[in-house]
């Protein structure tokens, strides 16, 4: 389970994008490309249509959320746009949705009662490309630190006549069941769902970095860190001198600050699981993993 959960870090590592401001995290990794009206991140067939993306509290705590964590937006990806129409949508997100709900889990999760306030508003997906698809919200939304979450993707207007080719995974999770449901019910009001599928879009949520200011994010390469993934501490190698450090989580929270002596242990033990950025005073960052 160890070797498992490791290398799904390391992959995650892979499909991190870091920028001044935000950080594009994947939450559902590309498996292959579907272009079924049932697999779409904006449904397909009419107005008012709307998909359920569920996240849980340990998926997010994983990829590095924190407490505080600013959710700023959501991407897929489309491999062939096949709809050249304007089509306009709604995001919605909720955070009452608990772990023991899971135990009532059968044929769909029951989302008929959360309360979605809405993100983003009349948005628009306009003209043919291929690539990432960006939502971006009006409002960020801020994460506590333990809830699970509800986005909902509710199409509100436009001819999408035809199915966009697009990134898909595998939506079977014991940890997270179901996490692609579909609704039908001709309201963006209406929170229940309709039926789940083994199939949904992958997507990768977009957050607030700006607190970070990582200026020189793993540009030296003379300068590492070990071992990574780590349990308990970390080494840096390549220093020629002491240096002042700080270790922020993803999102820009301090989490440890002290002077870095080439080769020598520092004590991360006491930090919870998930990924990290240890940053030194010049501004040079490089990111690690605790398991």
């Amino acid at each position: 389970m160890k070797q498992l959960y490791t290398l799904i870090i390391v992959l995650f590592l892979s499909l991190i994008k870091l920028n001044a401001q935000t950080a594009e995290i994947s939450i559902r990794d590309y498996v292959l490309s579907q272009s079924s009206e049932n697999y779409q991140f904006i449904p397909v067939l009419f107005p008012n249509a709307k998909v359920h993306l569920l996240i849980t509290n340990d998926e997010l705590i994983t990829r590095g959320f924190g407490v505080g964590t600013e959710i700023v937006g959501i991407q897929w990806y489309v491999v062939t746009d096949n709809t050249p129409s304007t089509t306009t949508f709604d995001i919605a997100i909720d955070d009452d949705f608990t772990d023991a709900a899971f135990s009532a889990v059968s044929e769909y999760p029951d989302y008929s009662s959360i309360s979605p306030s809405f993100y983003a508003n009349g948005l628009t997906d306009s003209g043919t490309f291929t690539g990432w698809h960006t939502a971006s919200f009006s409002t960020p939304f801020t994460w506590d630190g333990t809830d699970n979450l509800v986005i909902q993707v509710c199409r509100t207007g436009g001819s999408q006549t035809a199915s966009d080719q697009i990134h898909a995974y595998s939506t079977y999770d014991a940890t997270a069941p179901h996490d692609f449901v579909t609704g039908y019910n001709q309201s963006c009001s209406d929170t229940s769902a309709y039926y789940s599928q083994s199939w949904g879009p992958a997507y990768r949520l977009i957050v607030n970095t700006t607190t970070l200011g990582v200026d020189d994010y793993d540009a030296d390469n003379s300068i590492q860190i070990y071992p990574n993934p780590t349990n308990n501490y970390l080494k840096v190698s390549g220093l020629k001198q002491q240096e002042l450090y700080t270790i922020y989580t993803i999102t820009g929270n301090e989490v440890l600050k002290g002077t870095a002596v080439n080769n020598e242990k520092i004590n991360i033990q006491n930090l919870s699981k998930g990924m990290y950025f240890f940053k030194f005073k010049n501004g040079h960052a490089i990111k690690f993993v605790k398991e």
